[in-house]
């Protein structure tokens, strides 16, 4: 599965560390491994509207934008923890854009315009004999208060 972003865009919100192949303490694979865990918790949290993961480029943008704040704000998270202090004002506002993009596209306020829309499952009681004369006379057992 393609990623909805890369390194580089981590790096734009995290300019106090360079990532490389040798960095210390987070790497290259690190942030790639945050990359990929952002874009679960992207896909768990739209997967019940749309079908994920975004397959069309221009969504995966939007999506992108996502998960580079997310990733940023993880990797942010245990940086300042080994090195002390506490995570700046534009990870944590990041953090809060990306949460409140994905609150937009549940809301449909944001909407994926190429990617397909999750069917959904109907929950509602269907009676399949409500129309067919030569169905048995069924008589509910229960009253309101038991239902």
């Amino acid at each position: 599965m393609a990623r909805y972003c890369e390194v580089q865009d981590v790096q734009r919100f995290i300019k106090w560390v360079k990532f490389g192949e040798e960095s210390k303490p987070i790497n290259n694979q690190d942030v790639e491994y945050f990359i990929d865990e952002s874009d679960a918790e992207i896909d768990g949290r739209i997967g019940s509207v749309y079908e994920v993961p975004i397959q069309d480029e221009n969504d995966r943008k939007i999506v992108g934008y996502i998960s580079a704040r997310l990733t940023a704000y993880t990797v942010a998270k245990i940086l300042v923890g080994q090195a002390g202090g506490e995570i700046p004002d534009t990870i944590q506002e990041a953090k809060k854009e990306a949460d409140k993009r994905i609150e937009d596209i549940l809301a449909r306020k944001v909407i994926l315009e190429n990617t397909p829309i999750r069917a959904r499952r109907h929950s509602a009681l269907y009676s399949y004999t409500a129309h067919n004369p030569e169905a048995p006379d069924i008589k509910w057992q229960l009253d309101k208060e038991q239902w």
